[in-house]
């Protein structure tokens, strides 16, 4: 019998092991929320789940502390009591008397972030336990076959499972301000390293998402829009406003890469320049083919790190006075986007969205 390679241990030694479990952690996070949920609260929802804890009770008492936090009503153990006898789980979970020893257990609320990041690390350490079974089952259970494909196929579907455990980091949101201004963007911390996004990217989780992997090296755990508007909301209770300049906003920033590939060309007289993108002048306008005017445009947002979809930078455009539609140049009809001249001008403030048909050639 050759030698296990070293590192290595057989399935069979983990029979009578428990799955990863944290107990005292998972009490002493729920007896913190209980005495100071305005604190704990908001931290605790972005780290862990109600699933993620070990015990049936810990999770059934974590589920009625998030529902009541989301609806805006006070925690505490004649709340939680409350809400859990609806639901006819209080004595599921052991009772008013379990949520006492939660309170006159708990040696101190100072710690509930470090609690709930131990009892992820457990869950996230269960669901991988439970995912090597799957995959061992389907090693013993697929037929034979001369080149192994099939059950090679089935275990890499059920191991990017993990991707969605290891490969994606819990984060926490702290320090969020909204710099208001005419495009306002957010400053925030996300897992204590500092970003600033605008609102669109806000918004949209798969912007923000992209955006924390390129600014904090991490990939954010992933959420469902219904899961990331849930968050939002939360967050947003306790947001903080300032006033900010024009230059602060992230939209301003795609603004001027529009602005700067104008001015950095001169304006065109004929067909064929205009048609390969390059701005015309006419009258107090400037004219522009849609298509590889954006192209050049998203090319140099790509310089500097931002990467926008046209429906964004067409929305900015028409902040700045801008319009669209079609018009004949030579036998062609082309659409295309134009703007006040005055847009160029720094200090610029839009007026209302013009209404006129195009007017060039």
């Amino acid at each position: 019998m050759p030698p296990k390679k070293p590192g290595t241990t057989s399935p069979s030694n983990f029979n009578n092991k428990l799955p990863p479990h944290n107990v005292e952690a998972e009490e002493s996070l729920l007896g913190s929320c209980l005495i100071a949920a305005d604190d704990v609260m908001p931290e605790a929802i972005q780290i862990v789940s109600p699933k993620a804890f070990s015990q049936e009770a810990n999770s059934l008492i974590f589920q009625a502390m998030v529902d009541l936090y989301d609806a805006e009503r006070p925690i505490d153990q004649i709340s939680v009591s409350t809400e859990l006898q609806g639901r006819n789980k209080l004595t599921a979970i052991g009772g008013v008397a379990y949520l006492s020893h939660l309170v006159a257990n708990l040696p101190s609320s100072v710690h509930s972030t470090f609690w709930a990041q131990m009892i992820q690390s457990c869950y996230v350490r269960r669901e991988l336990i439970d995912i090597a079974g799957k995959i061992a089952g389907t090693a013993y259970n697929t037929p034979a076959a001369p080149d192994a494909k099939e059950v090679i196929e089935e275990a890499s579907l059920i191991f990017d499972q993990v991707w969605g455990i290891l490969g994606e980091t819990p984060f926490v949101i702290t320090d969020l301000v909204k710099q208001q201004s005419d495009s306002p963007i957010y400053s925030m911390k996300v897992n204590n390293m500092s970003i600033r996004i605008s609102l669109d990217d806000f918004l949209d989780f798969k912007r923000f998402r992209k955006h924390v992997m390129g600014a904090c090296n991490f990939v954010p755990a992933k959420h469902t829009d219904a899961e990331w508007v849930l968050r939002l909301n939360r967050m947003l209770k306790t947001v903080k406003v300032e006033q900010a300049p024009p230059e602060a906003s992230g939209n301003y920033e795609i603004w001027q890469a529009a602005v700067s590939l104008i001015k950095d060309q001169p304006f065109i007289e004929t067909v064929e320049e205009f048609e390969a993108g390059k701005p015309r002048q006419s009258g107090n306008r400037i004219y522009v083919k849609a298509s590889p005017f954006i192209k050049a445009w998203k090319q140099k947002l790509k310089q500097t790190g931002r990467q926008v979809d046209v429906n964004l930078l067409w929305a900015i455009f028409k902040e700045h006075g801008a319009a669209d539609g079609t018009t004949r140049l030579g036998q062609k009809t082309v659409y295309g986007w134009h703007l006040p001249l005055s847009a160029l001008e720094d200090n610029y403030r839009p007026p209302e969205p013009p209404e006129e048909v195009w007017e060039l050639l």
